[in-house]
């Protein structure tokens, strides 16, 4: 009966498992985060795959048996550090993403370090059979017992889990309450599934359960980047008009005792003149470090950004007062000043910004508060173009 439930359950796994690889490869493009998110995937599979004939062959006597048990409980240990690694990387990877830190591709010493326990741990996976090391397997029963090495088995997935658990954990408390819903599942995903199938695997005798735990992880992961995509706006990775417009129907009753609700509204001036002028590449380019240049300033700041619609970015804040308000305007604009040096466009860049406090006549009004801050950004360009004529 237990192997039945082990094969029926890991058949499913295996099913979702492969159902979400085939997808991610035919229909996402190749970028690094979802390069890593297929790896870890794959190596997810491969090992359900091989721990499957392992347990069935669990208890089962004869030459051929107890060499094959030996060949499939030492592929599990061998895969089961790059499952592990591939999954810290994506962590690192997803909240440097959320950092807004483009991460470089990795330089060979890098690359040298990060995978190196991965593959001490298929070296020693691979001479077990022989000397015993991580694993033995009992000719007599075919059972698979802990080697005098085992330890080191454990220091390597359980190192590579931890890190990538203590990096998301660390994140989510240096937000607070700062932090943006997007992508909620993929976090808690990094640190309670492979939390809660390792507390498993040493608390029962039997087949692991780290991988099962692993596969459902992967799947929530999956579906919440499927959310994030529809949360998203394509180009800046912000959060879209769609998002913004239920944040801020939560935020228009909130009460803050030493601090109120203002919207920031802002634009790029003369945008049509960059896509006419310069054509639309070149445009996407413009709303992507306008976008970036956001992200940074408001990063360590309790601010709500989303791209509104076209060349149009709204930031809802709270702040003590209008002088913080004014401070978050100067810092974008210095920001957005030394990146137009940085990158040398052929053109210049410059963004006009209008701002409203919520207050009494809007608290309760969502059409209100946002149309107030309209009326702000409006000014603001009469102004600037006044002053350019």
């Amino acid at each position: 009966m237990d192997k039945l439930f082990i094969f029926e359950s890991s058949i499913v796994c295996l099913v979702l498992l492969f159902w979400i690889m085939l997808y991610m490869i035919r229909d996402t493009d190749k970028q690094m985060l979802n390069i890593l998110f297929v790896k870890t995937v794959i190596a997810d599979i491969i090992v359900i795959i091989l721990e499957i004939p392992s347990y069935l062959l669990s208890g089962t006597t004869g030459a051929v048996n107890y060499y094959l048990q030996n060949i499939f409980v030492a592929l599990i240990y061998a895969v089961s550090g790059y499952v592990c690694m591939y999954w810290f990387m994506y962590v690192v990877n997803v909240i440097s993403s959320l950092n807004n830190q483009r991460l470089k591709e990795l330089s060979l010493y890098s690359r040298f370090w990060i995978s190196f326990p991965a593959f001490v741990l298929a070296v020693l996976s691979c001479l077990s059979p022989h000397l015993n090391l991580l694993f033995y397997i009992d000719p007599e029963t075919n059972l698979s017992f802990h080697g005098s090495w085992f330890f080191i088995q454990r220091i390597i997935t359980y190192g590579y889990t931890t890190l990538g658990s203590l990096i998301v954990f660390f994140y989510l408390l240096r937000k607070g309450k700062s932090y943006r819903p997007v992508r909620t599942f993929t976090l808690i995903s990094f640190i309670v599934f492979p939390l809660a199938g390792g507390i498993l695997t040493i608390l029962i005798r039997g087949p692991s359960t780290v991988w099962a735990f692993f596969a459902v992880g992967l799947v929530l992961i999956f579906f919440d980047m499927r959310i994030a995509n529809v949360s998203q706006d394509g180009l800046t990775r912000m959060n879209n008009r769609r998002v913004f417009d239920d944040y801020i129907a939560k935020c228009i009753n909130e009460v803050r005792p030493t601090k109120n609700l203002y919207l920031i509204m802002l634009d790029i001036d003369k945008f049509k003149r960059i896509n006419d002028e310069y054509g639309h590449i070149e445009g996407d380019s413009a709303i992507s470090l306008v976008a970036d240049v956001l992200k940074k300033v408001c990063f360590e700041r309790d601010c709500f950004l989303a791209r509104y619609g076209g060349d149009e970015f709204v930031i809802l804040c709270w702040e003590k007062d209008e002088k913080d308000v004014f401070f978050i305007e100067k810092e974008i604009l210095s920001s957005l000043r030394h990146q137009l040096v940085v990158k040398k466009l052929p053109y210049n860049l410059t963004i006009s910004m209008g701002f409203a406090e919520r207050g009494k006549d809007c608290f309760g009004k969502v059409n209100a508060f946002i149309q107030k801050a309209d009326k702000a950004l409006y000014k603001a360009k009469h102004l600037t173009e006044m002053m350019n004529e």
